[in-house]
């Protein structure tokens, strides 16, 4: 089967999960190729597609731009225009100007191989293409289209998380993510979006159950709702001893940058305020972090930090995960999210806010625990209980590790991938037609 994939890039968390797809896909005998507007790491048959005047580029220039000078006017300037836009970036939400009949990318479906396409793969791709441009390639293969639920964006107006607003189910009217004298922009984006979606007949897939449920009561009509998981290397990612100091504890967490408050890093820190009162004498617990320095201007009795280097590979991501005696998932709005999936294949008890797959892969006193979402002192008290009060009940790595596996092991998600794309051949036969 001939297999496209379409994303922003193959680095981060969304463009590492769309690598891994396409990666799983080759390994499954498939010919499956994926196309980037920035190809950042290595990766079998990926290609950067160079967009030269398109949408794309200009559209996330004024955006970044935007979102800045409304930061430094709101320090300096009450009275003005510039006002109307917003002064933070809680809801993350992005224009597509899903309006605009000629997308992100014009020309896009002649920089493509699309003779005998398949299925076509849209992961996310802000920035790089709109429906339009997917709607074209429509046109041209007549091929499946099928969006991967990284984060919210497929179902909305524009938000990649929408928090507790449910407008996207209607209309998208009055978002709270802009500002009031463009508060209905979100609405036609959404319109826009659904017109293609249904014109194409697409499908989407999430690994989430909460987020496809938002999916099935969105505004947007997609014809079929798929679950999977992230193909994750259960062969990487997966328990090893590694020497600790004695009487210390190491925790991991999800949050390493203290500017995006959808990863909760102010819940780690509360977290680690609420420990730090509770250590018993001669213990203490050590903090792994990209930067230390962000808990600067705290001082802690018994919290230490140690500082790893950037993670440029599997591996030695997975070493971090071991040298943890507990994960903390600290998302306040996630789509899995991945590490925590990476967390529990390596045996790492684990405490997590009730975002993504928590519910789904958390067993409460078996492999970790899962906290109130937004309340901090539940998940220190949680993280406490598996440092120093551990339950009976708590499994051994190896045993968390083949728990998961048994989830979202190799073999489950290629039977995953098996029944979604066996459905093109059933659809064909019921049609009475073959591609």
């Amino acid at each position: 089967m001939k297999i496209i994939h379409l994303a922003t890039t193959n680095a981060g968390g969304a463009g590492i999960a769309a690598t891994r797809i396409h990666n799983l896909l080759t390994e499954m005998g498939h010919e499956s190729h994926l196309y980037v507007q920035h190809k950042e790491l290595d990766s079998q048959n990926t290609t950067e597609l160079c967009n030269k005047g398109g949408q794309g580029k200009k559209y996330m220039v004024k955006m970044r731009f935007e979102r800045k000078l409304a930061k430094f006017l709101k320090r300096n300037q009450k009275d003005t225009d510039w006002q109307r836009f917003r002064k933070d970036d809680v809801y993350c939400y992005n224009d597509y100007d899903e309006e605009n009949k000629e997308g992100f990318f014009p020309g896009l479906e002649n920089k493509i191989d699309l003779e005998n396409v398949d299925v076509i793969f849209v992961h996310q791709i802000i920035g790089f293409l709109n429906t339009y441009d997917v709607k074209r390639l429509y046109d041209r293969t007549h091929a499946r289209v099928i969006f991967t639920m990284m984060d919210m964006a497929p179902v909305t107006g524009g938000c990649h998380y929408a928090w507790d607003c449910r407008k996207f189910f209607t209309t998208c009217f009055n978002c709270p993510a802009l500002p009031y004298e463009l508060n209905t922009r979100s609405h036609f984006q959404l319109e826009a979006k659904a017109q293609n979606i249904l014109y194409m007949n697409a499908e989407i897939m999430s690994n989430a159950d909460y987020d496809l449920d938002f999916a099935k009561n969105s505004a947007v009509p997609f014809s079929k709702y798929w679950k999977y998981f992230y193909p994750v290397d259960e062969e990487v990612f997966t328990p090893v001893e590694i020497k600790k100091e004695e009487n210390t504890k190491y925790l991991f967490s999800i949050a390493n940058f203290a500017n995006d408050v959808r990863k909760g890093f102010t819940y780690v820190l509360q977290t680690l305020i609420n420990l730090d009162k509770k250590i018993p004498d001669g213990q203490k617990v050590k903090m792994l972090c990209l930067a230390p320095s962000l808990f600067d201007g705290y001082k802690f009795e018994k919290v230490e930090f140690e500082k790893f280097g950037f993670c440029k590979n599997v591996n030695d991501l997975a070493k971090v995960y071991n040298k943890a005696d507990v994960f903390m998932c600290t998302s306040v709005e996630d789509s899995a999210p991945m590490m925590l999936e990476e967390a529990l294949l390596c045996g790492v008890p684990t405490v997590s806010f009730d975002v993504g797959t928590a519910k789904q892969f958390i067993k409460d006193g078996k492999n970790g625990y899962v906290a109130e979402r937004f309340n901090a002192l539940d998940m220190a008290e949680k993280v406490y209980t598996l440092l120093y009060k551990t339950p009976k009940t708590l499994l051994k790595p190896e045993a968390i590790h083949d728990g998961m596996v048994k989830i979202l092991g190799k073999k489950v998600i290629v039977s995953q991938f098996e029944d979604i794309l066996a459905q093109k051949k059933a659809d064909a036969k019921s049609r009475g037609t073959s591609k």
